[in-house]
């Protein structure tokens, strides 16, 4: 799903997750952090460690799922650091300084993994390693659970799935894998519909039960004393 996608479809005081590489919060540039600003605010972002889509995509990306929020009509923005980013690492004699998202480098329970910087083809480029240990699946249930509560005011709607139309596109993009020239096409084509699917049917329920439910809950309160 495209960023540029919170300019229309999702409806104000709605929500919006995207998954996106981590050069979208990091970037020096921030104009295009600064177009979504202009209508949505930042709920939270979690980085996922290099790797995390390999056994289903066949890509090490560092990948960040971006949680937004559209803003209401004369709604004042809300907390604008994730348009900077915030030197977590100080350059050493064998490596440069390590530069990410200030939402990031002030929350670090939402990077499920290790800053650090590996060898690229123009030379050094960042990347989140896994920890030794953790995983990944527990790790992220629990970031999911740090997100804030008490945010949506809107009513449910239907999610319209056409896994059929998806299911075709990926297995099309196979067709294409050996292709030398759009074989890169087909496998963003591939990575992207698998993980949007995972992202509709699995993470954004998920999330909506987080922010709707247990507002509610909230908002109820503890059962009267003397009653079950």
């Amino acid at each position: 799903m495209a960023l540029g996608g919170l300019a229309a479809p999702c409806d104000v005081g709605g929500f919006a997750a995207f998954v996106t590489s981590s050069g979208t919060m990091d970037k020096a540039d921030r104009s295009a952090r600064k177009h979504i600003a202009k209508s949505s605010d930042l709920i939270a972002a979690v980085r996922l460690p290099e790797g995390s889509f390999r056994a289903d995509a066949g890509t090490d990306v560092v990948v960040d799922i971006l949680f937004f929020r559209k803003r209401k009509s004369g709604e004042p923005e809300g907390d604008q650091s994730w348009l900077d980013t915030e030197e977590v690492r100080p350059a050493t004699a064998d490596e440069g300084a390590i530069r990410v998202n200030r939402w990031l480098a002030r929350h670090p329970d939402f990077v499920l993994g290790t800053h650090a910087l590996t060898s690229g083809p123009f030379g050094e480029t960042y990347t989140c390693r896994p920890r030794d240990g953790e995983v990944l699946e527990a790790a992220l249930a629990a970031a999911i659970d740090l997100l804030p509560s008490d945010l949506y005011d809107g009513e449910p709607t239907p999610i319209d799935i056409e896994l059929e139309d998806e299911l075709a596109a990926m297995l099309g993009g196979f067709f294409i894998l050996d292709d030398p020239i759009f074989g890169g096409l087909a496998v963003s084509l591939i990575f992207g519909l698998f993980v949007s699917t995972v992202l509709t049917l699995l993470v954004i329920p998920v999330v909506y039960y987080h922010y709707y439910w247990r507002g509610h809950e909230t908002q109820a309160g503890p059962p009267a004393a003397g009653k079950s």
